[in-house]
């Protein structure tokens, strides 16, 4: 409804802009072709000299309005005698046909702006948007509306790699296999379209890296060294060669630039795994977490947040964290490389102490804590586990 208002108003714009112009045009052209000649036209600015004249006398006071108004009159008549019209005096012809030109891009501008988007207008576009907007549509819907776009333009490099993906979401990997593959024949190498393929090419080859998807992640990291999809698969390509330094430095650098919290998570249990197997020292903290009798009303589904922030420091990011609610709680969490945030690069190892601290959170918005517990000053190879207890507060 609202493309269609947008639409409506913009032709009514064009409407506007063409035939205004013309018909001011006409009127003047009607004007000049009634017939006053060059003396008709200078009466008439004699008459509105003197009416002006008149009107500042009047406002001096030196002539009455009563016989202001008679002139005005005689002046009027003697206007209409000075500059009419034969009584076989006709509109011009040219005046006509301009009037009807007007009027035919008044109706034919609409039109063929509608013949035009029916033609050539992004109507698939944007019915597949719409679909993908509405949360009450059904998967099969969207589907259909994604592959219905690909069939009516099948090198539409937008509508495939739409539909790749959403193989790919919803599981049908050897769909999102055949759609990408026809996206990077049209083309070519691309560094996320390159990444993608590759991607839905080792997941189908049951998560296992061959020649392919190590030739398709390294020319996406060519074009995009920080391509995260590509820096992943050569992690795992790594790992799986026992290279761990290398997995890891695949993983760390996609780190850095990932986004989604679920990415993170399985990157930086990656990293601790491959840091693991090279026999690298790999601190912990344990920590025992629960609520006060006075917290105990708060509802189940209730946000808790475990983290943890290099000794002395507050106006960084946490380096690890871990998110439970309170129906969980007592809990005991473990905090490490699992569990890190590694905004920047930094991990939760590369520290000596930490600030832990649990906090609840009504709103969910983890900067704003409800009730908070604190513990400062922990070493990461300490042994005993930190207790938490969250209180109202005082």
């Amino acid at each position: 409804m609202i493309a269609w208002v947008l639409v409506t108003g913009l032709v009514v714009i064009a409407v506007a802009l063409v035939v205004l112009p013309l018909v001011s045009r006409i009127d003047k052209q009607q004007v000049e072709a009634a017939g006053l000649d060059k003396q008709q036209q200078e009466n008439v600015a004699s008459y509105r000299e003197q009416l002006v004249d008149m009107e500042q006398r009047v406002a001096d006071g030196v002539l009455p309005q009563a016989e202001a108004e008679q002139q005005k009159t005689e002046l009027k008549q003697k206007l209409l005698g000075d500059t009419a019209l034969p009584e076989n005096t006709k509109k011009p012809a040219f005046v006509s046909s301009g009037l009807a030109v007007a009027l035919c891009l008044a109706v034919l501008i609409p039109v063929v702006t509608l013949i035009l988007y029916n033609q050539l207008g992004a109507k698939t576009e944007l019915r597949v948007f719409q679909l993908l907007q509405n949360p009450n549509v059904s998967y099969d819907a969207v589907t259909a509306g994604i592959e219905r776009w690909a069939e009516e333009d099948p090198n539409n490099d937008q509508a495939l790699y739409l539909l790749g993906s959403h193989y790919l979401s919803a599981g049908r990997l050897k769909d999102a296999v055949t759609a990408f593959r026809k996206l990077y024949g049209i083309t070519g190498p691309h560094a996320q379209i390159s990444a993608q393929l590759a991607q839905v090419v080792f997941l189908v080859n049951d998560r296992s890296v061959d020649a392919e998807v190590r030739r398709l992640y390294n020319e996406s990291l060519a074009s995009d060294p920080g391509n995260t999809t590509a820096l992943g698969l050569k992690g795992i390509d790594a790992f799986e060669q026992q290279q761990y330094t290398e997995a890891v430095k695949a993983w760390q650098a996609a780190l850095v630039n990932e986004q989604d919290p679920q990415a993170r998570r399985a990157l930086a249990s990656g990293i601790y795994e491959a840091r693991k197997m090279r026999g690298d020292n790999l601190p912990q903290v344990t920590v025992k977490v629960a609520i006060a009798p006075e917290l105990t009303s708060l509802p189940a589904s209730t946000r808790v947040i475990v983290f943890a922030r290099e000794s002395g420091v507050s106006n960084t990011p946490p380096l690890a964290a871990v998110p439970t609610t309170v129906g969980e709680l007592p809990a005991e969490i473990v905090l490490d490389d699992t569990s890190a945030m590694m905004m920047g690069g930094r991990s939760f190892s590369d520290v000596s102490s930490v600030d832990i601290a649990a906090l609840i959170t009504l709103s969910g918005d983890a900067l704003k804590a409800d009730y908070k517990a604190e513990v400062k000053g922990v070493a990461l190879n300490t042994k005993k586990p930190v207790t938490l207890k969250i209180r109202p507060k005082a």
